[in-house]
């Protein structure tokens, strides 16, 4: 009981929609998926979902530099 208990504390740290992805792609693998198992699956799954936000959001606002950032051999390089 105590390792059913360790496993459902993962929707604790993530949610449980990332839980029930992380049990799936576990049980997939292995019959019997031990907890690291489908801990390192909700880790995985939650580090994919985070480098697709930050894309998502960095193709709507970019990282933009101005002019004078480029500039080479001005004062405004100068520090």
């Amino acid at each position: 009981m105590q390792t059913a208990g360790a496993i459902l504390s993962i929707a604790d740290i993530y949610s449980p929609q990332l839980l029930e992805k992380a049990c799936d792609k576990a049980l997939r693998q292995y019959h019997m998926p031990y907890y690291k198992t489908i801990y390192s699956n909700a880790k995985s799954i939650n580090s994919e979902k985070e480098l697709t936000e930050f894309k998502e959001n960095n193709k709507k606002s970019g990282i933009v530099r101005g002019a004078d950032y480029y500039r080479k051999g001005e004062a405004a390089n100068e520090h």
